[in-house]
């Protein structure tokens, strides 16, 4: 946050253009398809940078409400090496995860344990393909030229993009959603906001607001009340050669994972 067919307003867009440093007149983008595509492909060429997310929810029916928060924080060096840092909860507890090859993760200060792979969206080459499948289902999408970025927003067609490949509406929504189905975004609402640095067509920013009626009840009925999301996920530091990320160091924290997770 999965993806919307994109309608050009050729006349709105048709005076965008992306300088020629970054592929013949014929390959420059017109409009916001081709802005997109032309960020994924910068992307898929970073050596190394950062990330950070944050999620907010807001959950209101009647009689009360209920909000959470998400963060994470990660670095991404080429080929295949991640760190990610995340909170999440009234507590804030503090997940640490390693990829290198094989996977480490850890509660806190705890202890290193190997667990199950998972990339996840740090990868610039998910990035990318997220990006590109998003840009499937976006509704009239706009693009602003602000000067030293573009910027794309659009409404996000929620049921064809729940309905097409599940990776991409996770991939900025993954928290908020679950895994596929189970979240019924019937009637649910969305919009995108892509952040694109002009000089190097990178992604700087992905916004996304989605509002989702509360799931239906016997007989269809839905009750009153709503729950909301908004989700930033931001990059920098691209091709940073300080980034490095190491194996973890064996800890001697007596600190352990919980009874029955990972072992």
């Amino acid at each position: 946050m999965h993806t919307m067919r994109i309608v050009v307003l050729l006349a709105l867009l048709s005076s965008i253009t992306v300088p020629a440093a970054f592929g013949s007149p014929s390959a420059q983008p017109q409009d916001a398809s081709g802005l997109l595509e032309a960020s994924a492909r910068s992307l898929e060429g970073v050596q190394s940078m950062r990330i950070s997310t944050v999620m907010e929810t807001q959950s209101s029916f009647p009689g009360g409400s209920f909000s959470s928060s998400f963060t994470a924080t990660g670095e991404f060096q080429a080929p295949d090496r991640v760190r990610v840092v995340s909170e999440q909860g009234p507590m804030g507890q503090r997940f640490e995860t390693i990829l290198i090859g094989r996977t480490w993760s850890r509660i806190g200060d705890g202890r290193w344990r190997p667990t199950a792979p998972a990339p996840g969206p740090l990868h610039p080459e998910i990035l990318a393909a997220g990006i590109r499948e998003l840009g499937g289902y976006l509704v009239n999408p706009a693009v602003s030229d602000e000067g030293v970025q573009y910027v794309v927003s659009a409404d996000l067609d929620i049921g064809r993009a729940a309905a097409g490949d599940p990776s991409a509406l996770s991939l900025i929504a993954g928290p908020f959603i679950g895994p596929p189905g189970t979240l019924d975004l019937e009637g649910a609402t969305a919009r995108l906001t892509f952040t694109i640095e002009r000089s190097t067509l990178y992604l700087l920013a992905m916004e996304m607001t989605m509002a989702v009626p509360p799931p239906s009840g016997p007989g269809g009925f839905r009750p009153p009340g709503e729950m909301s999301m908004r989700m930033t996920v931001s990059l920098s530091d691209f091709n940073d050669p300080s980034i490095r990320i190491e194996p973890p160091i064996a800890s001697s924290s007596p600190k352990q994972w919980p009874e029955g997770i990972f072992g």
